[in-house]
């Protein structure tokens, strides 16, 4: 079997050339329900609110360099879809996915962010992209102070920016679900 069946009850093909139908509801389900670090965290923690953080900040971080509105949304809607590839891959660390062996993971998640960003009309500016994912860092960065417990290997974490100033309120996953829709459907007008 190469397809998963989502939330809403779509086929969704796991093969790089088969069939997928993007779904907010069903991004937003099953992003809602995956828990962040590979659950290793000290509450639950949601993929579905890392990105409300992360569109946050990017948009925070567009105005604040002087960008259009035009722009602070685009990045602010690249932000929510950052990682919503996940809905359908599931959430995989970035030690992990950086391994030899997860080769054709990274290419199937490239194809799948790929089909995304046309889907749902994300902005493909390389600018645009570099604020978002600094976002995403600097909110590692806060994650790591807010969601862990002590660290084992500090030394390893020291490549993090300065954390972003957001206080992560560990949301149920129905709660952020919600929140990443109402976000996503706004957004998406």
């Amino acid at each position: 079997m190469t397809w998963i069946q989502t939330y809403r009850g779509h086929a969704f093909s796991l093969e790089p050339n088969g069939t997928r139908v993007y779904d907010l509801e069903d991004i937003a389900h099953a992003l809602g329900n995956l828990c962040r670090f590979t659950g290793h965290s000290r509450r639950f923690y949601s993929v579905a609110e890392h990105s409300l953080l992360v569109a946050v900040e990017a948009w925070a971080a567009l105005m604040k360099h002087g960008c259009e509105l035009e722009e602070a949304n685009a990045g602010r809607r690249l932000g929510l879809f950052h990682d919503a590839s996940e809905a359908y891959l599931g959430d995989v660390s970035r030690p992990l996915k950086r391994l030899p062996g997860m080769g054709a993971y990274r290419e199937l998640e490239a194809i799948l962010e790929r089909e995304i960003s046309a889907r749902f009309g994300l902005s493909t500016d390389v600018a645009i992209r570099a604020v978002v994912k600094r976002a995403d860092n600097d909110l590692l960065a806060a994650e790591r102070e807010q969601v862990f417990a002590e660290s084992v290997r500090p030394k390893e974490w020291e490549w993090l920016p300065p954390p972003a100033p957001v206080s992560i309120e560990f949301l149920p996953p129905e709660v952020a679900a919600t929140r990443w829709l109402q976000a996503a459907k706004g957004a998406l007008r």
